[in-house]
C-alpha cells in the first residue's frame, strides 16, 4: 500500500535531524556502515546542505536522502561534475509505503531546480529506473571498479547533458567500504 505523499513534509535536513538520521539509516540498512558513510559526505566539499533531505510524518523522520557533488575528469580530458544520490533509507517500519519514492523525486526534482544538470548512483536495477535512470554506460559512464552494469545508473537532469561525458568515475572516499 502506497501512503499519501500529502502526508509526508519533505524538507532539508537540520542540525538537530543528524543523530535520528543516524539511527534511521542504521536501522534501514541493519548496520552502522551507512550512517559513516553519511557523516563523512556530510562533512565533504560536495555536501549540498539545502539536498540532503527528510521526510517528515506528524514531525517524526522516516526517511532520508542525500544528494552530493562529484568531479572527473572526462575522456576528453574536460573536468566534469555530477550528482550523486545516496543513500536513501527509510525507517523499517516505514518501508513501502512510498516514502521513498517521494524523498527520491523530491531529490531528483530540486536538484535540477538548482541547476545541475546530471546524477548518478549505484543501486537497485529495478527501483530507479522509474525515476529516469539508466545504465551509466548509455553515455559511457564508467565505474572505477568492476560492478554490474545494470547498477551503475545515471541521468540527465537537463537534456543533452551527459552527451560528452564519457569518462571513469571514482566515487568519494566516504563510500570506501560501502
Amino acid at each position: 500500500m502506497t501512503k499519501s505523499t500529502t502526508e509526508l513534509l519533505i524538507r532539508p535536513e537540520r542540525a538537530d535531524d543528524i543523530p535520528v538520521i543516524d539511527a534511521l539509516v542504521t536501522d534501514a540498512f541493519g548496520r552502522e556502515l551507512e550512517a559513516e558513510v553519511v557523516a563523512k559526505l556530510r562533512a565533504s566539499t560536495g555536501f549540498l546542505s539545502g539536498l540532503s533531505l527528510v521526510a517528515t510524518e506528524s514531525g517524526v523522520v522516516v526517511g532520508h536522502i542525500m544528494i552530493t557533488t562529484l568531479s572527473y575528469q572526462s575522456d576528453a580530458g574536460e573536468q566534469l561534475e555530477t550528482t550523486i544520490l545516496a543513500p536513501l533509507a527509510v525507517a523499517p517500519t516505514n518501508q513501502n509505503q512510498g516514502i521513498g519514492d517521494a524523498l527520491s523525486r523530491a531529490a531528483i526534482d530540486r536538484t535540477r531546480e538548482a541547476g545541475f544538470r546530471s546524477m548518478i548512483l549505484v543501486g537497485h536495477p529495478t527501483y530507479y529506473p522509474r525515476f529516469g535512470f539508466r545504465p551509466a554506460s548509455t553515455w559511457g559512464l564508467r565505474y572505477s571498479s568492476p560492478i554490474p552494469d545494470e547498477v551503475f545508473m545515471a541521468q540527465e537532469l537537463i537534456p543533452g547533458a551527459l552527451a560528452d561525458a564519457a569518462g571513469t568515475i571514482y566515487l568519494p572516499s566516504a563510500f570506501d567500504g560501502a
